[in-house]
């Protein structure tokens, strides 16, 4: 990748490609990271506590508001916090690798909005070096397990986006 290359990058914000986008954050480079999750900053109360502690912090938070005791929504909220701290800790990580860094919430299964935030690149930069799609949806089971409607929630979401990028992308300006 050349310096002031663009590099377009779905699902960049965690796991293995986050992982995959690492070597490419160096100096010159832009990282153009497409996810769900908005970026939000944590609490001040729970900024410090790590993910054991953050339970006893919900439960406790939900008792003082006189909310009734889920355990699932606990367990959302944790996670929840622990996704958003390592989408912030990798941008930082890629930040200070050198790359610049910008990261847009966008639902890739969405092809009107997914479009428009590509055609926004090709406004805000002039062109898209490259792609790393690696957006898509985790719903782990074996095969025979699995039901015909999350089959094709995982299938769709990766194939919809990249119908989606073989519409909008400009092939003679994209390297790979």
């Amino acid at each position: 990748v050349s310096p002031g290359g663009v590099i377009l990058v779905t699902g960049g914000g965690y796991g293995i490609t986050a992982e995959v986008i690492k070597p490419l954050a160096q100096p010159g480079i832009r990282l153009v990271i497409v996810g769900r999750s908005r970026l939000s900053e944590e609490s001040a109360a729970t900024a410090d506590l790590p993910e054991t502690a953050l339970r006893g912090h919900f439960l406790q938070a939900a008792r003082a508001a006189g909310e009734k005791l889920v355990p699932a929504e606990i367990e959302r909220k944790v996670s929840a916090t622990m996704r958003q701290r390592e989408l912030q800790r990798n941008l930082a990580e890629f930040r200070a690798a050198g790359a610049e860094v910008s990261y847009f919430p966008c639902d890739v299964s969405n092809s009107e909005s997914f479009g428009s935030l590509i055609d926004e690149v090709y406004e805000r930069y002039g062109r898209i070096d490259g792609v790393v799609h690696g957006a898509g949806v985790i719903l782990d089971k074996l095969i025979q397990d699995k039901s015909p409607e999350s089959f094709l929630t995982v299938l769709s979401t990766k194939i919809d986006s990249a119908l989606t990028l073989t519409r909008k992308l400009r092939p003679e300006s994209l390297g790979w």
